[in-house]
């Protein structure tokens, strides 16, 4: 089990799974206070100080043991040639017009299943709503680009979408 799981199955089962050395404990402890004065534990040092406060999504916590099951079945390997592949679809579709400039490197050492697009002369945040917009396409614009995060369940009709988008953007 590598440790991105096991900090999941911790999670999954309620068991502290926070790491923190005394002396980073110490330095952020007075950033928040205990949840209730009353508590046994609200000494100063208490490291559950740092959880979330609100009220915890039940539906996440019932789902998680079937997601590390369901990614175990896949394995790696296949969910990042998966991801991959749906990555290549579209960007070897776009890679040649003129005005889309793709921002991620495509060697498979370097890149998986995101990659970033930007259409010259338009901001990153014009492109991303245009694509929700007018194609139904979500994607999210950071500074560079708008930042493309196919999921295993993308149907290639979708990235065809993406493409049809983008086409029209760098088309004028």
């Amino acid at each position: 089990m590598g440790p991105r799981l096991k900090r999941l199955t911790q999670i999954a089962s309620r068991r502290p799974c926070c790491v923190m050395s005394d002396a980073i404990l110490d330095e952020f402890c007075d950033i928040l206070r205990p949840r209730r004065s009353h508590d046994v534990n609200s000494s100063k040092r208490y490291i559950r100080k740092f959880e979330h406060i609100g009220t915890h999504p039940v539906a996440i916590e019932q789902a998680l043991l079937q997601a590390i099951k369901f990614h175990e079945s896949l394995g790696p390997k296949r969910k990042e040639e998966r991801l991959r592949y749906l990555k290549n679809y579209w960007v070897e579709r776009v890679l040649e017009l003129p005005r889309v400039v793709i921002n991620t490197p495509l060697k498979d050492h370097q890149s998986c299943g995101i990659a970033n697009v930007a259409i010259e002369n338009i901001s990153p945040k014009a492109v991303a709503e245009y694509f929700y917009d007018k194609h139904r396409v979500f994607t999210v614009a950071v500074e560079q680009g708008v930042r493309v995060s196919p999921n295993l369940f993308t149907r290639l009709s979708d990235l065809d979408a993406l493409v049809l988008a983008i086409q029209e953007l760098a088309a004028g």
